[in-house]
């Protein structure tokens, strides 16, 4: 996951709240259209929600319960294990259970923000 994706999950989290998160076909169609540059990102962070394991991270996993959240996506969806560990991080970053140093906050803004209007003007622009 890069970090504007990260980026684009806060704020989508802050704009829709967690019921977001139970619709994984709504929260890809907004990310498909917010970073099409990204397609392989795009689908391991839908792979996260949609799998289930989004709703087991904590901040305390240890190394066991991780490496068999990383087994999990790869046996599920196919997702190498390096890109599985990454997204795994990544959305503990969003969700703030990390606060890892390797994960920064925001390096660059997401594409809603360099947009002028609100999220629906940007989507409905996105489709025509």
């Amino acid at each position: 996951m890069t970090d504007a994706l990260v980026a684009t999950l806060r704020h989508l989290l802050a704009r829709h709240g967690t019921r977001l998160l139970k619709d994984h076909r709504r929260l890809n169609a907004f990310l498909r259209d917010l970073h099409p540059d990204a397609p392989r990102s795009v689908a391991v962070a839908v792979e996260v929600v949609r799998s289930g394991l989004l709703r087991e991270l904590r901040a305390d996993d240890d190394a066991a319960t991780r490496h068999g959240q990383v087994r999990r996506l790869r046996d599920g969806a196919g997702v190498a294990p390096r890109y599985g560990a990454r997204a795994l991080e990544r959305w503990r970053a969003v969700l703030d259970l990390t606060s890892s140093p390797d994960l920064p906050v925001r390096r660059r803004a997401s594409r809603i923000s360099e947009r002028p209007g609100s999220l629906d003007d940007v989507l409905s622009g996105a489709l025509t």
